[in-house]
């Protein structure tokens, strides 16, 4: 069986050269596909299809995190770069190569007797920028006549007929910042700080009182002011904050003088 397999397939040939190059590309929405051959006896008046190619390289890999979220066009013109970034050592010749896609819009971005155009994005620029150092034509084929690189650019969706790729989006998520008011004390739900509420935050930390505390009117003092328990973060900072605004006769009328100004 596993010598079956090897005879059936196709064999690679060793670059030369003096032969043309060909360059195949195409992306699906799950993945990509470079194929490049070289044709010995290239005929002007022979389409691509019908030439007499040998292939050196065919390759594909799937779309990944962030990839898979690409417009079709950026999809379509990675493979593109891709094949100019890891087969430099085979694409760099004197004679250059052909390029062939069957996404028309890649030969207005990557033709190279264009300019770019602003409308261009940045991403697109970048990579349009990593091929100037090559000599090639790029031409539109009919995704027909496209049939290996479409193959191969599809071969990671399905590979027995019941198995699909499934995207997730992972999305981290927190809780929203209660944002702080301007004047706290106008807040309707703020709680005053009472001899009530000092007198029960005393009784529960009363073990960690100063031992020279004293009692007056039921409140814990030291050195004849209330004693506030440090465990009491709450009381501490509505405190701090009726010290900083003022008592409510005092915000009023502070608020009143704003408003007549």
């Amino acid at each position: 069986m596993m010598l079956e397999r090897i005879g059936a397939s196709t064999p690679l040939a060793f670059p030369d050269p003096s032969q043309q190059i060909c360059v195949f590309s195409d992306a699906s929405d799950v993945g990509y596909a470079i194929v490049v051959t070289q044709v010995a006896d290239w005929k002007n008046d022979l389409p691509i299809h019908e030439q007499q190619h040998l292939l050196l390289v065919c390759k594909g890999e799937m779309f990944r995190d962030s990839q898979a979220n690409w417009s079709i066009v950026e999809k379509e013109a990675f493979p593109v770069v891709q094949a100019c970034t890891t087969l430099e050592y085979l694409l760099q010749r004197a004679n250059g190569f052909r390029l062939y896609c069957d996404h028309a819009n890649l030969i207005a971005i990557f033709a190279p007797d264009k300019e770019l155009k602003k409308h261009v994005k940045a991403k697109l620029q970048r990579w349009v920028m990593r091929l100037t150092g090559y000599i090639y034509t790029i031409e539109h084929i009919p995704g027909a006549n496209n049939l290996w690189t479409d193959i191969v650019s599809r071969w990671w969706h399905v590979r027995d007929g019941s198995q699909s790729v499934k995207k997730i989006n992972f999305v981290r998520t927190r809780s929203a910042q209660e944002i702080s008011q301007l004047r706290p004390l106008e807040d309707s739900a703020f709680d005053w700080p009472s001899n009530e509420s000092l007198a029960d935050a005393q009784q529960r930390h009363v073990r960690s009182a100063p031992p020279d505390h004293t009692v007056v009117d039921g409140l814990v003092c030291v050195e004849g002011k209330p004693w506030i328990p440090a465990a009491t973060k709450r009381l501490l900072a509505r405190l701090l904050v009726v010290a900083h605004a003022g008592s409510p006769r005092t915000s009023r009328r502070t608020g009143n003088a704003e408003r007549n100004e």
